[in-house]
């Protein structure tokens, strides 16, 4: 029973003595874990500092080859420029218009012009002399219409060539733009007629003017284009007609 109680006792101290052993380390200190901390920081910031020193060098690398690159096409560049030549590109001169003179065109003592009020073209007289312009008109009737003058007309048709019937005239009514007063040598009384205006084209050219109304069937030509019509647009060669007509045909006197 002695050595019983002996061994009791010797395992209860050898539990003890392990107890003691495994007790646990005491709790780090906050300068501990600032300097953890800051240890771990340094690290970090030292590899960041050689990752982006590695990422610059890089960066100059690829740079000082791309200027290099560069470099080499613009000598090639030049290279070639040099060796080019430019083409010499000459123009031909185109003829002279002996109908145009610059900012003026040249009229035949008579001109083919086609007026669209009236929708026919006629042999107009270029007429120095006149200062307005007319065309041949009959049965001239004045009436109103939406409070403002209006007038209708007959418009002879032209005379036909040798063979061929005579074709009717045709009816036109035109509102009246003004009304002038024409004095004629045989007559001590002006003569008041009606103007209207119209669109008529000459060749090219196409303006809006005002013939005044009156019979001129015992003219040879319809139309009478005065100076009003061809003041500083055109000259007047009398030695010529027809240079602006529809088939180019040019007659001298």
């Amino acid at each position: 029973m002695k050595h019983a109680g002996s061994l009791a006792l010797v395992f209860a101290a050898m539990l003890t003595g392990g107890c003691a052993m495994q007790k646990a380390a005491p709790p780090a200190t906050e300068q501990q874990l600032n300097n953890a901390m800051a240890t771990q920081l340094a690290q970090i910031e030292t590899m960041l500092v050689k990752r982006c020193d590695s990422e610059v060098a890089a960066t100059a690398d690829y740079q000082t080859k791309v200027l290099a690159e560069l470099n080499g096409m613009n000598v090639g560049l030049l290279a070639l420029a040099e060796k080019a030549t430019v083409p010499q590109i000459t123009c031909p001169e185109l003829p002279e218009d002996p109908n145009n003179l610059g900012d003026k065109f040249v009229l035949g003592e008579v001109e083919r012009v086609y007026i669209q009020e009236v929708g026919q073209a006629y042999d107009a007289r270029v007429d120095t002399g006149a200062v307005t312009s007319s065309i041949s008109a009959t049965n001239i009737r004045l009436f109103e219409r939406n409070g403002e003058q209006w007038v209708r007309f007959d418009i002879p048709a032209e005379r036909p060539a040798e063979g061929e019937e005579e074709a009717p005239g045709t009816t036109v009514e035109a509102r009246i733009a003004r009304f002038v007063n024409i004095k004629k040598a045989s007559s001590d009384e002006p003569q008041r007629r009606p103007v209207i205006r119209a669109r008529i084209r000459l060749g090219d050219y196409v303006t809006e003017a005002e013939l005044n109304l009156t019979d001129r069937s015992h003219m040879e030509y319809p139309v009478l284009l005065g100076r009003k019509f061809f003041q500083d647009i055109a000259v007047v060669d009398v030695s010529r007609k027809y240079i602006h007509s529809g088939d180019g045909s040019q007659t001298a006197e």
